[in-house]
């Protein structure tokens, strides 16, 4: 069993500990949605970008914004006294990476311990750390990303990466075209009420009930599109 010393005190903790973290589902202690960090480097690759069709080709200008939504959040310090001179590196790196952070966060660890006369272990650290990636860097962890709307984390190597690009991809396409769908279904009542309510203007009221009509027409191919998208 391998060991990593603990900095400042001498003791020694195996890989088994940092391994139940890599082993927890997602939604466990592996990623919580409601703690994401975010860090330099999150921007979606360009094979995001390739699917098309008149659909997509619209929502790609419509929500081009996300494409530099960041994931996680920073500022505060990765670490306090305590947790710095009893570091298990190792554990630390796979926690890291488990959660998607950047490389970047080393840095913060480092800044947070200088404090305290203690510096990084960082051949454990990023030994740790591309173990623990191996739970994030998932197609499954990727599409719930993006099925929920989250930024891309661009910290996947190859080949690692592929599988959670195609995951995100899927997953994003799914939540922008239904909300795509919501906003297209809110313009449809507000129409139809419109009409309800009456149109004085025989003009008016023609224009109105074209836009009705372009409205369900549209509605119909969003609905169409996400059945045909892989997951749920």
């Amino acid at each position: 069993m391998d060991l990593y010393p603990v900095t400042g005190h001498g003791r020694e903790l195996s890989r088994a500990r940092a391994g139940r973290i890599i082993d927890m589902p997602l939604g466990a202690e592996g990623l919580f949605f409601g703690e994401l960090e975010r860090g330099p480097g999150f921007y979606p690759p360009e094979a995001y970008r390739q699917k098309g069709g008149t659909i997509m080709g619209t929502l790609r200008s419509a929500f081009a914004g996300w494409l530099l939504v960041p994931l996680l959040l920073s500022g505060c310090a990765s670490m306090d006294e305590n947790q710095c001179l009893n570091a298990d590196w190792y554990a630390i790196g796979v926690e890291d990476g488990a959660r998607g952070r950047p490389l970047e966060r080393l840095g913060d660890h480092r800044r947070a311990c200088a404090k305290y006369g203690v510096a990084p272990q960082t051949e454990p650290y990023l030994a740790g750390r591309t173990e623990g990636l191996k739970s994030f860097c998932t197609y499954d962890r990727g599409y719930a990303l993006g099925r929920a709307g989250h930024g891309y984390a661009d910290v996947c190597p190859e080949p690692l990466a592929t599988n959670y690009s195609a995951g995100y991809r899927d997953g994003r396409e799914r939540y922008d075209l239904t909300r795509h769908l919501a906003s297209v279904q809110t313009e449809i009542d507000r129409s139809k009420a419109a009409i309800k309510a009456g149109i004085p203007n025989p003009r008016e009221r023609a224009r109105e009930v074209e836009r009705l009509e372009a409205l369900t027409r549209e509605a119909e191919q969003l609905e169409q599109a996400i059945a045909r998208l892989p997951g749920r």
